[in-house]
């Protein structure tokens, strides 16, 4: 039918991956230099400030799929069903509306800085969809996001697809909060 498409921010992913880069740096300096046991009591504090930075960066994520709308914020998924989706709205960002709960898709970022000042001469434009590509991860903002909802929200309507039994589903992120457990308790390792 149409390409699924996966909305998540391009400076957020290439912070993480900085992040990421210096964590690995300082944990590899902290293991030469001070040695093991000051390496177990420090690094935890290391890998929380990384493990925030990857929630607040990473996590979020949203894919328009034929079938779905699937939402992954920090912590709680959503799985929207095109039959439960009513629109969307900006509000400081993108907000899902649908007939059981209004959902906050953290991926989709308000326009800020210069897209801020871009916006005298208008909308930003959808960039080009490949319809011949099975998936695509695109860097958008929450207008942008809201108009190819849009989009897709006619063509799903168009192809007469319904499902009334569907219903929005959230389910708990419980990878990334076992990490954040693991390294709680890590911090409580005492030096030897």
């Amino acid at each position: 039918m149409h390409p699924t498409i996966r909305v998540a921010s391009a400076p957020a992913r290439y912070g993480t991956y900085f992040f990421a880069v210096l964590a690995v740096a300082v944990s590899i300096v902290t293991i030469t230099r001070d040695g093991v046991s000051v390496a177990v009591a420090a690094l935890p504090y290391v890998w929380l400030v990384f493990w925030a930075v990857f929630m607040l960066w990473w996590m979020p994520r949203l894919t328009i799929a034929p079938d779905k709308i699937t939402v992954r914020n920090m912590i709680f998924s959503w799985i929207v069903p095109w039959e439960r989706y009513t629109g969307a709205r900006l509000n400081l960002g993108l907000i899902l509306e649908t007939r059981d709960v209004d959902i906050r898709a953290s991926a989709a970022r308000p326009r800020t800085g210069i897209r801020n000042m871009k916006a005298q001469y208008g909308p930003l434009q959808l960039p080009h969809i490949d319809e011949e590509v099975p998936s695509q991860l695109l860097d958008l903002d929450s207008s942008q996001t809201a108009e190819l909802l849009r989009m897709y929200y006619e063509r799903h309507l168009e192809a007469g697809l319904t499902d009334t039994t569907a219903k929005v589903e959230r389910k708990l992120n419980t990878a990334p909060l076992l990490a954040l457990l693991v390294l709680l308790l890590a911090t409580f390792i005492p030096r030897f």
